[in-house]
């Protein structure tokens, strides 16, 4: 449990610095002798903490977060690796996959016209939107109702 906790930590400061990375969970071993269920392994950049609980499929997944850290958005999925045994049989591992990638962010100073598709376009994008304008009726949900958040604020000039 102690390695569950550090390693969550570290995917929590992760997440905060911004840094993308892959919890993977070992959901059941088929079988394999001395797989231990609920392993965990985190990848980060060229950072790895905790197991899977065999050096081979924690190989495999690291040979294939390296792929993924190009996708653009979180998910989590079952996935299912075949990774070969001691004695050369084939085990299927059945592995819960979860993606944490930092989340764009787009900041539109000014509600005027030119910010209204800007923001829509960016909000289908997956971009968190924040739009500033220092007109009260310039930033409403009725003018932009996908922006994640609006703040009426005076801006200093220059």
């Amino acid at each position: 449990m102690v390695q569950n906790t550090s390693l969550y930590g570290r995917l929590l400061d992760f997440v905060k610095n911004g840094t993308p990375a892959i919890v993977y969970t070992l959901i059941d071993g088929n079988g394999y002798p001395g797989m231990p269920e609920g392993g965990r392994l985190l990848l980060a950049g060229d950072e790895k903490y905790g197991s899977l609980g065999l050096p081979q499929l924690d190989e495999r997944m690291l040979a294939r977060a390296g792929h993924i850290f190009s996708q653009s958005a979180p998910s989590t999925d079952l996935i299912e690796v075949d990774t070969a045994g001691p004695n050369k049989e084939i085990f299927k591992f059945t592995l819960l996959e979860d993606l944490y990638f930092p989340q764009k962010k787009l900041i539109i100073f000014g509600g005027g016209h030119v910010a209204q598709p800007l923001a829509e376009i960016a909000s289908i994008l997956g971009f968190v939107t924040v739009v500033i304008d220092d007109r009260a009726d310039f930033v409403s949900t009725e003018r932009f109702p996908r922006a994640d958040k609006l703040i009426c604020a005076s801006l200093p000039a220059g």
